[in-house]
């Protein structure tokens, strides 16, 4: 019977650090939505095809977002390399065998190649089930924001759709019920995409600081991807 309450504990515990994440996917997907609707409208209009207008949207306002945070991504890690003159292999033997193999890092752990103690101790460490966090946080992160996208743009194809199923569910379009969820679909609107608004005013003013600053910092402390520092900034700010 303990271990019965153990393991329904521990898919209770499972299930409640899952809840977050799918919450956050419907947060996201439902302010992409609401906030790019009046550009996909707009896009409707000029084109005809709500599904071409929908990923349009898509590719023009909230991919450019992913790349920048990838690219952002990608070159902080290319800087914390920089830091470091030491080569993966020169870190590798330090922390199995202890060996200075400067310039010769391959030939050093071939000559001298470590215990499986030390395989052991080295693939359990702590630097290693710390680095697999980061890892699990990273393609956690790129997996909830790809979610959110595609839940956006399912929403801005199939939104009429969804709204005539709604109709009929509630008993028609002239239910008060139906009638509160309109407003409260337009207000959503209005909302988010002032949000959205703001967003960019924000990456505007934060690329103008970043670029003013350079121009008195000394060339060692200049705050680098003004451009991309500046959107991301602006879009932290929601």
């Amino acid at each position: 019977e303990t271990v019965a309450r153990g393991d329904e504990l521990a898919v209770l515990e499972r299930d409640h650090a899952n809840r977050p994440s799918f919450v956050g996917v419907l947060v996201l997907g439902l302010f992409g939505y609401y906030a790019t609707r009046p550009i996909c409208n707009r896009f409707t209009t000029a084109i005809g095809s709500k599904r071409v207008a929908a990923g349009l949207t898509a590719l023009t306002v909230l991919l450019p977002i992913i790349l920048l945070t990838l690219y952002a991504g990608v070159r902080m890690v290319q800087q914390i390399q920089r830091q470091f003159d030491e080569s993966v292999v020169s870190i590798l033997a330090s922390r199995v065998s202890g060996v200075d193999i400067e310039g010769d890092g391959p030939g050093a752990l071939l000559r001298d190649p470590p215990s499986i103690d030390q395989l052991t101790d080295l693939l359990l460490g702590s630097a290693v089930q710390q680095g697999l966090h980061v890892l699990d946080l990273l393609f956690g992160t790129i997996l909830l924001v790809s979610l959110a996208v595609t839940l956006s743009y399912a929403l801005l194809v199939h939104d009429e759709t969804l709204s005539e199923v709604f109709a009929e569910l509630v008993g028609g379009p002239n239910e008060t019920v139906y009638s509160y969820a309109k407003a409260v679909d337009v207000d959503l609107e209005s909302i988010f995409f002032g949000n959205f608004l703001f967003a960019l005013m924000m990456s505007v003013v934060a690329m103008a600081a970043y670029a003013t600053t350079n121009l008195v910092a000394p060339s060692g402390v200049r705050i680098p991807m003004v451009f991309t520092l500046g959107v991301l900034t602006g879009f932290a700010s929601l």
